[in-house]
């Protein structure tokens, strides 16, 4: 693994085991068919996955703890670079920011520190007016109901604070706005050419995962023979569901 082996501890950030750990919810060991090479697939909590690999020369010298043992190792070591990348991003955002200066409030608790968070929220274009109509509020005289915003809706589990809604909501500018969130992309697919590509690579990653399910071990001793066959009937129907799904993707992709 790639790790910090250094007997001093390091000064500035850095990802550490702790955080490897928390960020990996789910790990599966498959051994392939040649009965002497382990896949390791480890989750992580976001639904991202990576895989590691584990081989021996001979079956004979096979050995199923070495073999989980060292494909999640392999795996492992693609997870940290990728949790060295988000903390990067987020000293980067750090350091380009202008801190509090002393002109802007009253240190009675000490100096100002930096904080980096992560929100995820859903939004819609509103302008300040109608965000107040939902509120059952009355626009002060002092603010324009024209303005331009959006309605915004945290994602992270917090109690609704309108009726009708399912977590808290609030109002920002758009130009506060869209400085500080860009869309996620392909979160929820909004054309016919999108929600198609979305079908298909969820079909393949299935029928990748019954494919190599159906040349394991397990399959072959622990499942019976008429779940066999209906596993493989369904593996074959999924097969020709993928092509049907390629030549309408073609169709579609071929259209001006």
């Amino acid at each position: 693994m790639t790790t910090n082996t250094s007997s001093t501890a390091p000064k500035g950030p850095t990802v550490t085991p702790e955080q490897l750990k928390e960020h990996i919810v789910g790990c599966t060991y498959t051994v392939l068919p040649n009965k002497r090479t382990t896949i390791c697939q480890l989750t992580l909590k976001n639904g991202y996955t990576v895989e590691g690999q584990s081989a021996c020369v001979d079956v004979q010298n096979y050995n199923r703890e070495l073999g989980e043992k060292y494909s999640r190792e392999q795996a492992e070591d693609k997870v940290w670079p990728l949790l060295g990348y988000l903390l990067a991003e987020e000293l980067s955002h750090a350091r380009n920011s202008t801190p509090l200066s002393r002109d802007d409030a009253i240190y009675e608790h000490g100096d100002p520190q930096t904080y980096i968070g992560t929100k995820v929220i859903h939004a819609i274009p509103m302008t300040r007016l109608e965000y107040n109509q939902i509120r059952g509020w009355q626009l002060p005289e002092d603010e324009e109901g024209s303005d331009q915003g959006y309605l915004v809706q945290y994602a992270n589990g917090q109690a609704t604070n309108v009726e009708g809604f399912g977590g808290y909501v609030s109002w920002s500018p758009r130009d506060v706005f869209e400085e500080a969130y860009k869309p996620v992309q392909n979160a929820r697919p909004s054309t016919y050419l999108e929600r198609m590509q979305r079908e298909r690579l969820e079909l393949h990653e299935r029928l990748t995962r019954l494919q190599i399910f159906t040349q394991s071990d397990k399959f072959h001793y622990n499942v019976s023979e008429v779940d066999q066959e209906d596993l493989l009937s369904q593996m074959n129907a999924m097969k020709l569901y993928l092509e049907i799904l390629d030549r309408r993707l073609a169709r579609a992709k071929s259209k001006p």
